[in-house]
């Protein structure tokens, strides 16, 4: 089957840069400014229910507790707010509420009489819950990932740049590739921390649209591959002692993800540009 765009689709629709919601309501999340991140952390350090510093209810579920973690570690990471204290102080609350209420005993505990689990290391707590998501990610969603990409976004890539002629196979391969170079350089993921969040975020967004909600798939299908794609390039530059990856695949790496950003915006658009035609179809014939 090939992708194709609707006769009738405007050619300025694959052309404006602009931030567009999905016709399922599925749009991205908008980032958080410096002051909305701000006032985050000022609302978290006047917090002292751990539910209420996670921003979720009492009776959350474990992966809702997690999600809720990782959604503000992103946002109060000192690294995402250098040089504020207040920042530190706040990402170390978050860590102490997740290791208090992710571990059954403790949170039963603290439910009862109040009492918390203060946590000595915040980043080493990041550092674990990050690599439990990672070998998630490898050892399960990762083979649904791969079926995602031989469904969408190969065939999408292949319709926006015909020359480099991505099948199925070809995008598996490239997977697997960057699979083993996971393998090797777990070790590394504190410095793509952001990015391996990033991942979950976009799989619970994922996980959440209907089977129907076809551009909904496939925009964060396309944005799920390029995150997962930059994490080795991210890699390589970052560590001195080692060569993550070489300069070949390394290229290619970084290509490809440009691309598959440039089609992550488009199919936004595209998706955009049905639901507004949808909604002004006439309800009577």
């Amino acid at each position: 089957m090939t992708t194709s765009v609707p006769p009738s689709l405007p050619a300025n629709i694959l052309q404006e840069n602009l931030d567009i919601p999905s016709s399922s309501g599925t749009s991205q999340k908008p980032k958080l400014t410096r002051q909305e991140a701000l006032e985050l952390v000022e609302e978290i350090l006047t917090e002292s229910n751990l539910y209420r510093i996670l921003g979720v209810s009492s009776s959350a579920n474990t992966e809702e507790i997690r999600r809720a973690y990782i959604s503000r570690s992103r946002v109060c990471h000192p690294d995402k707010l250098p040089g504020n204290s207040k920042a530190t102080e706040a990402f170390q609350k978050i860590s102490t509420a997740y290791e208090t209420l992710s571990n059954t005993n403790s949170r039963k505990t603290y439910d009862n009489y109040g009492t918390k689990i203060n946590s000595l290391d915040s980043e080493e707590t990041l550092s674990s819950a990050l690599l439990h998501i990672f070998n998630e990610f490898m050892e399960g969603d990762f083979e649904h990932l791969l079926s995602i990409v031989g469904k969408y976004s190969a065939e999408f890539i292949n319709f926006q740049n015909p020359d480099l002629n991505i099948d199925k196979e070809k995008a598996n391969q490239l997977f697997v590739q960057v699979r083993e170079v996971f393998l090797v350089a777990g070790k590394y993921l504190s410095e793509v921390k952001f990015e391996v969040m990033k991942l979950y975020e976009i799989q619970g967004e994922l996980r959440s649209l209907s089977y129907f909600d076809v551009f909904g798939r496939l925009r964060l299908s396309i944005q799920l591959s390029r995150v997962f794609f930059s994490i080795p390039v991210k890699m390589n530059n970052a560590v001195a002692e080692r060569q993550i990856v070489n300069s070949q695949l390394c290229r290619l790496l970084s290509e490809l993800t440009g691309l598959l950003e440039f089609s992550e915006r488009t199919v936004g658009r595209v998706d955009a540009w049905v639901a507004n035609r949808w909604r002004t179809l006439p309800l009577n014939s």
